[in-house]
């Protein structure tokens, strides 16, 4: 006749749908244990914070100083120690300000070496308004006409004109007369003969 401490071996082990142990393996083992005690392998690498006499291989936190726990894995097995300060190349990103000191931290309040929030003494200034824009600036007055320069310097004579063009010549005489032919008187220019006459004589006459 089964008892409650028969296994329930028409049960497999591991819940196929699951992949963990099933329930009824569960109960079965917690009924073992409290029946007959349940006692851990004495050479379990267990981490305990005080040392067991009853354990081979424990790692005992309570033999390390006091700080932060760090831990350093190699090849599967973890090696625990601490430090007294964390890293800073195991920060990253911002710490909070609840952190850093107490009281509201916000727009109007700055951090003081006590490690609270305050309203500085003189307060938070404002910035003031922005001032009207300047008047454009009038323009210069015109400045006074210069002096008239002095005259410029006379120039040179200028060259004397070419001799004019030779006169033409003289047109041919009339046909002499016959020693029948009355004496013809002739006209001629005064000035032509070199005679000197009165301004309002035109011409003189000789006889040829």
């Amino acid at each position: 006749m089964a008892t409650q401490l028969d296994p329930p071996i028409g049960v497999p082990l591991f819940d196929p749908s699951t992949g963990s142990i099933a329930e009824v393996w569960r109960i079965y083992f917690r009924r073992m244990g409290a029946t007959f005690g349940v006692l851990p392998p004495a050479d379990a690498p267990y981490w305990v914070s005080k040392a067991n006499a009853v354990l081979t291989a424990e790692q005992n936190l309570g033999l390390l100083v006091s700080g932060y726990l760090k831990i350093a894995v190699a090849l599967g097995i973890a090696t625990p120690s601490t430090v007294a300060l964390i890293p800073a190349t195991d920060l990253s990103g911002l710490v909070p300000t609840a952190n850093l000191g107490t009281g509201l931290a916000d727009a109007t309040t700055v951090l003081y070496g006590d490690q609270t929030y305050k309203v500085p003494g003189g307060g938070v200034g404002s910035i003031g308004p922005t001032g009207p824009i300047g008047m454009p600036g009038f323009d210069g007055l015109d400045g006074e006409d210069g002096d008239r320069g002095a005259d410029g310097l006379r120039g040179p004579a200028g060259a004397n004109g070419a001799n004019g063009s030779a006169g033409a010549n003289g047109q041919p005489g009339p046909p002499g007369l016959d020693a029948d032919d009355p004496e013809p008187t002739y006209l001629i220019p005064a000035a032509s003969v070199g005679l000197t006459l009165d301004q309002t004589l035109a011409c003189a006459s000789f006889r040829m």
